[in-house]
């Protein structure tokens, strides 16, 4: 049985640990989901949430220590993350335990968890254990008893290491086995703590001290290229075992059985779960079906997430959508029949719309639907007809229509606008029929391409203000997606004429992001938090981020609005995490330099595509500004992308390209971005935000210049990353 198992570890080794160029292996490839909600920061009447804020909190505290490790420059790591092993997996390591149910109770249920470490580092002829404990320092007004619980967590996280420890000493008793605690909200300012039991007993000694692993050793906020964890790390790991001996080949047959007994459950080694393909779809499964919040299991007595709403049974049978926000839910209980969403990408904007449409379709049987789209690879069209085709009504839709069909034959009419010239010839028609509903979504693509002209959107919004009441006119909209904006003035009185003639009880918002992974999520808000900062600073703030209606006013000769409104502040709708951001860096690109980003594009396709990865792809969405890209290097990225649609045995269409100023409402589970860098006083935030929304969880982009510049590509993707909260939250490849 031992053999097979380092049979199976050797197999995983050489197929997902032997060719990590930048930094560490971690499996899986994200951090893995234990704790997913995310509960409100305040108590409501009637339920308390601080058990469940308390999970939360322990659940990040495992992340930070996670996304340290990944940051850490040593490419030759393995890092398992909740590395967990059963009584039989150890009877299999220790070959002098007898298999005895009379004297051994835990031989009758082979499968039964003997042993658990949060983080099980695999290093060059060592190993590192790493338990993580989520404690803040105790207030000076409490007593001892708190001081001995501090004390009492490293204990536990003693006796957890030492049984992770015993098992890889009975594999190889000369193994080199270093143990830890992270505390990472723990200051070292207060690590006297751990000292100050009156019991002597409940003091820790000095060797156990040099064992913990405090926030600053951890802490990257601040770090520009190498993390504060990266300098523990060669301090306390890399010089200790520098000194020590070790055999090569003990080594690696403990890690190879190591290898094996993660990706094994109950008898069966899954070595896919090493992908990041794998991951990445699992991850992006749980985040299309609306499942953000745990559900209770039996007898289990906690408060449902108050921000959490069981979705209608339309959206949950058609849409295949279990859970919506409550924000969604108000906007969908709204009595208004013309209404405007506003809200960031990934708040659920077009859920709501296609949620509203099929109950109209199950309401009325004798109703009309438009739906105006717009042209553009991948746009959100999609997810209606998708819904249409599982509402099976009466031939569901026609598309691309040249008028609206009134004869009856189809219910829902999509209508598809290519250019200016076709959307006002719609607007002539719409004003001609009365009898119909209306949905217009990401109404902001319009307003950037077509409607540039005042007295054309004016007209268009009192088109709509006109039509009868008993019909539905609803519209989305996320003006952050405007990548026009030339400067403040320009988004001001832009703004200004979006949503100057719209009365105040007519616009929602919504503010939570429940499309994007985290960490992609964590992104976002920083683009867009310092676009406000910036762009918004002269606009007056009328009403606070938590309200869901907000209002406009004019004051004075010159009018002001809310940015609020017209950027309402993102809110993280959930903990759940994906694999890390990548950024590829490439300065002065010239002819001779090409092939270096069909090399870098080539690397990413296949890390993507690998063994075991369940992805297609039309999972994988490639965007770039085309003009940008010279001739040469579009035919590179072409030739790339065709090579692999024809390596498809199942006949797959060639990986298809996306102009990232016609991405508007296109989405996919991992984006390879392709951005160009010329200055810092020419960088567009929103054209930014918008490529990377797209990426609903793992984001790659190529950071690349054409041109010399004072602030080089390399500082100017560390700039980006500061802002979205420091360098372990991405990684950042300089590629000369």
């Amino acid at each position: 049985m031992s053999d097979r198992y380092q049979k199976l570890g050797q197999e995983i080794f050489t197929k997902y640990c032997s060719t990590e160029e930048y930094g560490p292996t971690m499996l899986p490839r994200a951090p893995r989901q234990t704790y997913i909600d995310a509960y409100p920061a305040s108590d409501v009447p009637g339920a308390s949430f601080q058990d469940e804020r308390q999970r939360q909190a322990d659940y990040e505290a495992e992340v930070t220590v996670y996304r340290a490790l990944e940051s850490l420059e040593e490419s030759n790591l393995i890092v398992l993350h909740k590395f967990e092993f059963t009584h039989d997996q150890y009877c299999i390591c220790d070959s002098s335990h007898v298999r005895d149910k009379k004297k051994c109770k835990k031989c009758g249920n082979k499968f039964a968890r003997e042993g658990e470490s949060d983080f099980l580092v695999v290093g060059n002829g060592y190993f590192v254990l790493i338990e993580v404990k989520n404690m803040t320092p105790v207030d000076k007004d409490e007593n001892d008893v708190a001081l001995r619980e501090l004390v009492g967590t490293f204990r536990k996280s003693v006796l957890q290491r030492t049984k992770v420890a015993d098992l890889i000493k009975k594999i190889d008793d000369r193994a080199i086995v270093l143990q830890f605690s992270a505390y990472p909200n723990f200051s070292k300012e207060s690590k006297y703590q751990f000292q100050l039991s009156y019991e002597e007993k409940d003091r820790l000694n000095n060797d156990e001290m040099s064992s913990i692993i405090f926030h600053e050793d951890i802490s990257c906020r601040r770090a520009p290229i190498s993390s504060y964890f990266d300098e523990w790390w060669k301090n306390n790991i890399t010089q200790v075992v520098s000194e020590k001996m070790f055999n090569l080949e003990d080594h690696e047959k403990v890690r190879n059985i190591l290898l094996a007994i993660w990706a094994t459950d109950k008898d069966k080694c899954d070595e896919t779960k090493c992908s990041l393909g794998r991951c990445i779809m699992d991850i992006d499964k749980e985040i299309r079906s609306g499942h953000y919040t745990l559900e209770p299991k039996g007898r289990s007595m906690r408060d449902p997430n108050p921000r959490i709403i069981p979705a209608p049974d339309v959206t949950v049978k058609h849409l295949g959508i279990k859970y919506l926000t409550k924000e969604q839910n108000d906007v969908l209980q709204s009595p208004e029949n013309l209404l405007w969403i506003i809200g960031p990408a990934g708040a659920g904007k077009s859920v709501i719309l296609a949620t509203k449409l099929l109950q109209l379709l199950n309401e009325e049987d004798s109703c009309l639907i438009v739906i105006l789209k717009f042209h553009g690879k991948g746009n959100n069209s999609n997810i209606y007809q998708n819904a249409l085709k599982n509402a099976e009504t009466r031939p569901s839709y026609t598309i691309n229509p040249k008028l609206i069909d009134l004869s009856g034959k189809y219910k829902v009419n999509i209508i598809e606008i290519k250019d200016r010239i076709r959307f006002l010839n719609f607007l002539g028609l719409l004003r001609g029929i009365q009898n119909c509903h209306l949905f217009v979504d990401d109404v902001q693509d319009l307003f950037c391409k077509y409607l540039f002209i005042r007295h054309e959107w004016i007209d268009f919004v009192e088109t709509l203000s006109k039509r009868q009441k008993k019909y539905i006119t609803w519209l989305s909209c996320d003006v952050m997606q405007c990548h026009e904006f030339r400067n403040e003035a320009h988004f001001m009185n832009k703004t200004l004429i979006l949503f100057g003639k719209i009365p105040s009880h007519q616009i929602m918002c919504l503010s939570v992001n429940i499309r994007n992974a985290r960490n992609i999520a964590r992104m976002l808000n920083s683009i867009r938090e310092v676009f406000i900062l910036g762009t918004c600073s002269e606009f007056m703030i009328l009403c606070s981020s938590t309200s869901c209606q907000c209002e406009i006013r004019c004051e004075g000769p010159r009018h002001t609005i809310d940015k609020r409104v017209a950027l309402p502040k993102q809110l993280y709708g959930h903990f759940i995490h994906g694999p890390r951001l990548v950024l590829h860096t490439l300065k002065d690109l010239k002819f001779e330099k090409h092939s270096d980003i069909r090399d870098i594009l080539t690397q990413e396709l296949d890390s993507l595509l690998g063994s075991g990865s369940t992805m297609k792809n039309s999972d994988i969405g490639i965007i770039g500004d085309s003009f940008f890209l010279c001739r040469p290097i579009r035919c590179l990225l072409e030739e790339t992308m065709k090579s692999y649609g024809n390596r498809d045995e199942r006949g797959e269409k060639p990986i298809g390209f996306c102009n990232t100023k016609s991405c508007y409402s296109a989405e996919w589970p991992a984006v390879v971005l392709l951005h160009h860098f010329t200055s810092l006083e020419k960088i567009n935030p929103p054209l930014l935000y918008l490529a990377v929304s797209r990426a609903r969880v793992y984001c790659s982009v190529l950071i690349y210049s054409t041109v010399k510049s004072k602030v080089t590509v390399h500082k100017y993707a560390e700039k980006l990353l500061m802002s979205a909260g420091g360098i372990a939250f991405a990684k950042v490849i300089d590629h000369g």
